[in-house]
């Protein structure tokens, strides 16, 4: 079917596993449809339901599972893409395209762990102009250098929404999704469970300037950046985001600017857990690499500091409630100057039980 395939049409791939042979097990290079979940029979209208009918793409552990390049819009649903290997992008490469990735489980793929850097992109590896759009999958259990789910480094920007990554792993940085220059949008995903041998457990922003909104960011570690790591004068709009009980920090901002606002970053209360929001730059640092931006409206509670700094950081901090922190609120009187409008109180979450961080009445 792939080497007949013309732009605008659509397969639909029977229930079962699919193998290859080479460097990936389905290579796509036309703008077409490809469909996962078909339970096998001709009757019409077709009957597909990925749950029921898994097709599975799997890579064996000798060959990625898919590679996607040049200047087309392909789609990718329903397949279950898995035992993925190579350099960049175990389960999914994107080099240029633009396709839509959606509804698929990518799970158990691994970047080849004996090159120089681990390899970037173990679930799914994007570079070049593409500008994907990768929403309603499951990227679990993958592993990689750089980016354990997803790594992007491109001009161009993607779209990252309503996701669940989670379990993921990184034997150096960002365990969940790693951004590099691209001015992404990463919106409404779950980012669970990863983890980073060094920084960014759940995301690393480097160089970059994305929006990322509404985003449930659980239980993630890294050496530094438990829950979401800036670096290197990244620029991200962080709002309306909920951190919860990532190790270490919260947010990690390192010689960048963002803008923070309206988040909630709540820690496990135990020691260790380091600070809920982390500012960092070096004491001679020279513009744009001194950590500035805004910190405004967010509750930040039940980590050791609740916002903490070194070095010369100049952002406004104002608005927040910041309470409940073991050691302390700030990290006065040394870096972190709060503005005038802060508050320290307890929030009145509804449930802290079931993750009910929303307000009582």
């Amino acid at each position: 079917a792939l080497t007949q395939v013309q732009d605008g049409d659509s397969i639909y791939v029977a229930q079962g596993t699919y193998t290859g042979t080479g460097g990936s097990v389905i290579t796509v290079t036309k703008s077409f449809v490809l469909y996962g979940g078909w339970d096998g029979s001709i009757n019409t209208p077709l009957v597909r339901d990925p749950r029921a009918f898994a097709t599975i793409v799997d890579g064996e552990g000798q060959r990625r599972g898919m590679y996607i390049s040049g200047i087309i819009t392909p789609t990718i649903d329903g397949f279950v893409i898995t035992g993925g290997e190579a350099q960049d992008g175990g389960g999914i490469y994107i080099y240029d395209a633009a396709p839509i990735i959606q509804n698929n489980v990518i799970t158990a793929n691994h970047t080849i762990t004996s090159s120089f850097d681990g390899g970037r992109g173990g679930g799914i590896f994007v570079a070049g102009t593409s500008n994907a759009i990768i929403a309603a999958n499951a990227i679990l259990s993958n592993a990689s250098g750089y980016g354990g789910g997803i790594f992007h480094d491109g001009d161009m920007a993607i779209t990252i929404a309503g996701n669940r990554i989670a379990e993921n792993l990184a034997s150096r940085r960002a365990g969940g999704i790693m951004i590099e220059r691209s001015p992404d949008t990463i919106r409404a995903n779950v980012i669970a469970d990863n983890a980073a041998a060094i920084d960014g457990g759940g995301m690393l922003i480097w160089a970059a300037a994305p929006s990322v909104d509404a985003n449930r960011i659980i239980n993630n570690t890294a050496f530094s950046g438990g829950g979401i790591r800036l670096g290197n004068n990244a620029m991200p709009i962080l709002v309306n985001n909920l951190l919860i009980r990532n190790s270490r920090d919260g947010l990690s901002v390192e010689s960048s600017s963002p803008l923070v606002v309206n988040n909630t970053i709540v820690g496990s209360g135990l020691p260790d857990s380091g600070h809920a929001i982390h500012l960092y730059s070096d004491p001679v640092c020279t513009p744009p690499y001194c950590t500035t931006g805004s910190i405004t409206n967010n509750i930040v509670i039940s980590y050791e500091v609740g916002i903490f700094g070194t070095g010369t950081i100049t952002p406004v901090i104002d608005y927040n409630d910041v309470w409940g922190n073991t050691t302390d609120d700030y990290s006065l009187p040394v870096s972190v100057v709060p503005g005038t409008h802060n508050i320290s109180f307890d929030p009145l979450f509804a449930d802290t039980t079931v993750d009910g961080y929303h307000l009582r009445t």
